[in-house]
């Protein structure tokens, strides 16, 4: 009898230790759902809803903190930024913005979040720490998408109206410059050397290549029908950009400016966002009320049930949040690695774990006998 409970015990303390290495961490996709004025959480490891959270009127814009810890939800028809606590996916603030914000973006070190205010032609900036707006910027003609440099330096708005870039020096929250692109441009994305901005232009199915160091277009890419929302790869190699009018998705090389390749979607795709590892790319399709899963390996191309209406993400919705809320429809112990899929290194590894009590009972005897 003592034999069996001391095998019990180190197979507890094993498992403890296994769950807690490998449930640390979940990346999830954060869907904002326009029509239903929720946002849908899915586990990209299992492409499970563990979440629907209810947030303001007409949510478009979504970005994940870097640290994972909180999610920041622009709210279009209330004109406000909803603010969820991923430990637990319940809102803990909401901040009044300018009128009919669309895009979000959180600064690298995650002191501020700015936010595109369409129909005021401004950025507000909120502090963090207060989740208070702490300043406005004004910018061009209805202002959508909006993307930092890695460094924080730089805040860049695309001006829907006036068919420009709009360039934030967020030391002082000061125009620095404006730079001319496609026709009624509308999502944006910063490579993550901080060398090239990509701009999808929907009125001309284009996407302008912006070089940071000098603030011009050095070249443009044809890519299809009305894009919409665009994405940079991790490792900095593709650009994924969200064709809403064609149903598909074009990948561009970052090093050759062509189209390598396009993957069919769901209907009227927006917005786009990578994993962390750089293996998946998940896309809101609007008009089909679901979001595709790409895998960049195989380019397979999965439907999935976001549970919602009108997914509309402008931003980058996926980040590595740091546990699994309990109480959601996750089980709070996942053989899946932070990159969203698990691997074989991290499985057999697990298992290994569990299998050390067994090896070392047969060999040594039971010290607990």
């Amino acid at each position: 009898m003592k034999r069996r409970w001391g095998f019990c015990f180190l197979i507890v303390v094993f498992s403890f230790f296994l769950n807690i290495q490998i449930a640390d961490a979940l990346v999830a996709a954060y869907i904002a759902n326009a029509e239903d004025d929720t946002v849908t959480v899915i586990d990209t490891s299992t492409n499970t809803v563990e979440e629907i959270i209810a947030v303001g009127s007409n949510p478009e814009g979504v970005d994940v903190a870097p640290d994972g810890g909180t999610v920041y939800v622009v709210d279009h028809g209330s004109d406000e930024v909803t603010v969820i606590d991923t430990s637990t996916n319940t809102v803990e603030a909401t901040v009044a913005v300018g009128g009919d914000p669309i895009g979000v973006v959180v600064a690298p070190d995650g002191g501020e979040v700015y936010v595109t205010n369409s129909g005021g032609g401004t950025v507000s900036v909120i502090d963090t720490t207060t989740d208070t707006v702490k300043a406005t910027v004004t910018v061009g003609d209805e202002p959508t998408g909006i993307a930092v440099s890695p460094d924080g330096g730089e805040v860049y708005v695309v001006d829907h109206g006036s068919n420009k870039v709009t360039v934030i020096a967020a030391s002082d929250n000061t125009v620095e410059a404006t730079i001319a692109v496609g026709d009624d441009p509308v999502g944006i994305a910063v490579t993550p050397d901080g060398g090239e901005v990509y701009v999808t232009n929907n009125g001309d199915d284009t996407v302008s290549v912006i070089d940071t160091n000098t603030n011009t277009v050095t070249t443009t890419i044809k890519v299809e029908k009305s894009p919409e929302g665009v994405a940079v790869s991790p490792d900095g190699e593709t650009v994924y950009v969200a064709n809403n009018g064609s149903d598909d998705v074009s990948e561009v090389a970052t090093e050759t400016h062509t189209v390598t390749r396009t993957d069919r979607v769901g209907n009227e795709p927006t917005g786009v966002a990578a994993t962390p590892d750089g293996r998946k790319v998940y896309v809101t399709n609007k008009g089909s009320d679901d979001v595709s899963e790409i895998s960049t390996e195989t380019h397979i191309v999965r439907k999935i049930d976001s549970q919602g209406h009108s997914p509309d993400d402008l931003g980058d919705f996926i980040g590595t949040v740091p546990n699994l809320p309990a109480g959601t429809g996750g089980s709070g112990c996942s053989l899946s690695s932070r990159s969203g899929s698990p691997n074989f290194l991290e499985l057999l590894t697990s298992y290994g774990l569990l299998l050390i009590p067994l090896v070392w009972l047969k060999k040594k005897g039971n010290p607990f006998a």
